[in-house]
């Protein structure tokens, strides 16, 4: 006989009310139903449970959590979660979606599975399913409750998430929304980033009905990259919780470095504190999310063999697949240029003639030659112009630096250089015919430099020789070196290169006579 079926009516009236005010517990209790067994107590489970429970409390509506792969995320946010939506109010409408439509089909069914059960309807009785819509894709209760499980490509016409009643009715649950095999497409992160923003978010009741992301991270420029840099406008409440934790781990100085690394601008991160034992710790001070899972050991042994799933998927830290061109050890930087003495300086810019938020930016460089050879990025700018506004802008930024000091007469650029393609074969011809412009423009079709990666691995050499130095003060440093990390012989895990064929070019021009096999181009 249940546990629960033995108890007073008034128990069970007080179990019912306890366990609709407390995720936690009501999802241990699920858990039991499903698999008859206790749910193991992880600590960073509380943080996870926390975190939930003031979005379902209505203290926070846009919600992104990232967390290494098998750590009960399936679990918890697509299957007990929209449950306890229709616990809370069961005339609530969910949708739970994300690329796999098989893991789609098996929570709907476990969520029809708990909700059968006679311990959940006498606890839950006006949680009642309605037998009209029971099928994978679209299950009921008879108050008029919905959870529509569907793939994040399919069809999305006439669903709705959220309720225009008081208190918290129902959600989007996003789980997992890319495939990993293309999350290195630009192709496919952009239609599912597209797709995120012109439909999904169409399915929301309110602008306040909560939105909820939880994946593990692929790539820089993922759903959750894109959100966390602006996509939507709105801001995110962010929880990481990595493979590794250290002390550190959750403390309002780690999100900030990671934050400042990858150019986050929308995100609130959630601080917390595991509050393990030192003990738990191994002599570099690492400890495992879960050792159970995945010891230190394994997941020391998996940073080393593939340090891009490792990073990726279980530190929240996306870099390049492949082999990456530059550690970070690699790139140099300077504080106060004044303490080089500075022989002559260009400028070169890659440019794009677009603001579609899929293309490249563009991004123009101002470069210093030191007297004992290294090169300088003294300024830079990045954005999206479309023409005419990309004409000016690189105007501006060459009449903001090109001014003769009589001191200095070698600080006056020798040239900008442009790629002679595209946007640029434009801007080139446009300056040599009106003359505003020094421009000199740079050759690329028809060259057997062509190709963008192999030439920024020309550049390679002279940043492990700690000859090329970026602004540590400047506004754009973490966006400069966020990007040439990104990049790899399988792509750029940034989605740009806007910066990396600046660095190609301004390599050519300052180092030619040493090992460079660049045509002449002034």
């Amino acid at each position: 006989m249940s546990f629960i079926l033995t108890k007073e009516a008034h128990e069970v009236d007080a179990l019912g009310e306890h366990l609709t005010n407390n995720f936690e517990d009501f999802s241990k209790f699920c858990f039991k139903i499903m698999t008859g067994q206790k749910m193991l107590d992880v600590d960073y489970y509380s943080v996870l449970f926390e975190t939930i429970q003031r979005m379902i409390d209505l203290e926070s509506n846009r919600l992104i959590i990232n967390i290494p792969p098998r750590a009960g995320k399936t679990l918890i946010i697509s299957i007990f979660l929209p449950l306890f939506a229709w616990v809370r109010n069961p005339c609530g409408q969910t949708i739970l979606t994300g690329f796999n439509s098989d893991v789609l089909a098996e929570c709907s069914g476990y969520i029809r599975t708990i909700m059968s059960d006679p311990d959940f309807r006498r606890v839950f009785p006006d949680v009642e399913i309605d037998m009209n819509k029971k099928s994978i894709e679209r299950l009921g209760t008879m108050s008029a409750g919905v959870i529509h499980a569907i793939p994040t490509s399919g069809k999305m016409t006439g669903k709705g998430c959220g309720a225009l009643v008081e208190g918290f009715a129902g959600m989007m649950c996003i789980d997992d929304v890319i495939k990993p095999d293309d999350a290195s497409s630009p192709t496919e992160r952009n239609k599912i980033n597209n797709r995120f923003s012109n439909t999904l978010l169409s399915r929301l009741a309110t602008e306040t009905t909560p939105l909820a992301i939880i994946m593990q991270r692929l790539h820089s420029d993922d759903l959750c990259g894109y959100l966390m840099t602006g996509g939507s406008s709105d801001t995110y409440d962010w929880l990481n919780i990595p493979g590794l934790i250290r002390k550190e781990t959750g403390s309002a100085e780690w999100y900030k470095e990671l934050i400042e690394r990858y150019g986050y601008t929308h995100v609130k991160p959630i601080l917390y504190d595991l509050g393990r034992d030192p003990s738990e710790y191994d002599e570099e001070g690492d400890s495992s999310f879960w050792s159970v899972r995945k010891t230190v050991k394994t997941l020391k042994g998996l940073k080393e063999k593939d340090p891009y799933t490792f990073y990726s998927q279980y530190m929240g830290e996306p870099v390049g697949k492949g082999n990456a061109a530059l550690s970070d050890e690699d790139i140099g930087s300077y504080v106060d240029r004044k303490d080089y003495n500075i022989a002559y300086t260009f400028m070169t810019a890659d440019t794009a003639a677009t603001t579609k938020t899929y293309s490249d930016p563009t991004c123009a460089v101002l470069w210093g030659v030191t007297r004992c050879n290294k090169l300088l990025v003294l300024d830079a700018i990045v954005d999206k112009w479309e023409v005419p506004e990309l004409i000016e802008a690189m105007r501006a930024f060459w009449r903001l630096h090109n001014v003769y000091d009589i001191h200095n007469p070698t600080l006056k650029p020798r040239g900008f250089y442009i790629e002679d393609k595209s946007s640029g074969l434009f801007l080139n011809q446009q300056f040599l015919k009106d003359g505003t412009v020094l421009v000199r423009p740079v050759p690329r079709d028809g060259t057997s430099n062509n190709d963008k990666f192999s030439r920024f691995m020309n550049a390679i050499p002279y940043f492990k020789e700690g000859r090329i130095l970026l602004p540590k003060q400047h506004e754009l440093f973490q966006y400069l070196r966020r990007e040439l990390l990104g990049q790899s012989d399988l792509g750029n895990n940034t989605g740009h290169d806007d910066f990396a064929d600046n660095v190609s070019d301004a390599v050519a021009v300052a180092f030619a006579n040493e090992r460079m096999s660049y045509a002449d181009w002034s």
